[in-house]
């Protein structure tokens, strides 16, 4: 399935689609990905996709959360404008980390740009939880703490 606007996006995710194509541009969210359940992200052109979460202090929102049981695979994708909020883990912990990802499942990134993003306790870019993460090149810049 291929999407082309953040709309599209949030139902697929909804709609427990196997597997997500993004076209190149721009997808403003106004909530988090709430990734329950096995998924892949693929940009058509890597670099292309660019997810803001739009976050700030005062709308604090993170780009997506991983949550646990979920096997989730992105590719080509740009994760930025995550503020994290306040949480708490399938644990029971309260946290405020992962600005832009919160992650607590299986994680692969592959050629993803993590950038831009903040935390005011820890993984300004991503935060891992009790879950695994794969990177495979990209870069995870100017995410701060």
């Amino acid at each position: 399935m291929t999407v082309f606007s953040t709309i599209q996006l949030v139902d697929a995710i909804a709609n427990r689609e196997p597997e997500v194509c993004l076209a190149s541009g721009y997808y403003p969210l106004e909530a988090q990905l709430n990734l329950t359940r096995s998924i892949r992200l693929t940009a058509v052109e890597p670099g292309g996709v660019r997810i803001d979460a739009q976050g700030s202090e005062a709308v604090p929102r993170r780009v997506m959360r991983v949550w646990k049981g979920a096997t989730v695979v992105l590719t080509g994708l740009v994760l930025t404008g995550g503020v994290a909020p306040s949480d708490t883990l399938s644990t029971g912990t309260f946290i405020k980390k992962g600005g832009g990802i919160l992650n607590e499942g299986e994680l692969t990134l592959d050629r993803c740009e993590v950038a831009n993003n903040h935390a005011d306790r820890g993984g300004g870019g991503l935060y891992n939880s009790a879950g695994n993460m794969t990177i495979s090149g990209g870069s995870i810049v100017a995410n701060n703490t």
